[in-house]
Order: structure tokens, then sequence, then C-alpha cells
């Protein structure tokens, strides 16, 4: 029995929806909590709630295998000696995040801007 999803045939890579995505962003909201993008063979979660889940919870939803849209990305970006702090979970996730972050916060950004 085939599963009943919410899907869409709205691309947000292609011109339009670059140039001005946010009527796709509320049609995708609208459509469902989850919505699988046809023409980009994914799965978007367009809602700030189940957002805040999917990034909470990194056992189901992991990045260590990669987020790009193309394997060849994915695999030059993630696994041993590739990963970063995009496509890493905890425990690695944190540490990176710990290393890097500081100099990545608005106060310490500004100060490089002023000089």
């Amino acid at each position: 029995m085939p599963i009943d999803r919410p899907s869409s045939g709205i691309d947000l890579f292609d011109r339009a929806g670059i140039d001005n995505p946010y009527p796709l962003y509320r049609q995708l909201r609208d459509t469902g909590p989850a919505v699988w993008l046809e023409k980009n063979g994914l799965w978007c979660i367009p809602r700030y709630k189940e957002v805040k889940v999917v990034l909470g919870d990194h056992r189901r939803f992991t990045t260590s295998h990669g987020v790009a849209m193309d394997p060849a990305v994915n695999k030059a970006t993630s696994g041993p000696g590739q990963a970063n702090s995009l496509t890493s979970d905890p425990p690695f996730h944190d540490q990176m995040r710990r290393i890097t972050g500081a100099p990545l916060l608005p106060r310490a950004v500004h100060v490089l801007t002023e000089a």
C-alpha cells in the first residue's frame, strides 16, 4: 500500500524560487509539516515547530552522511577525517562548535568590520 505523503512540484532552486522564495515557503507550510519535493527528490520541513524537532534529534535526523543533494559532495565532506560542523553529529559537532563558534558571533565579527 503506498504511503500518503504531502508532496509538491515546487522547485526552490529554479530562478523564480531563488528570486522570490517567500510565496513558495508559504505554500509549503500550508501543504504540511513535511513535504516531499518531487523535482528535487528530498523532504522539506517548512514549519518552525518541526524544524526545531529535527534539529534537536541527531539520532533520527543525522547529518553525518552529508547534507548536500549531490552524492559526490557528501562523500567529500563527510565521514572520517572529512567531517565539519555542518556534516557531523554530537559529540564531534559540539566540539567543533566550541572551537569555531565564538569567532563567528556578531560581536566578534563586528570588531572585524570596524577596522
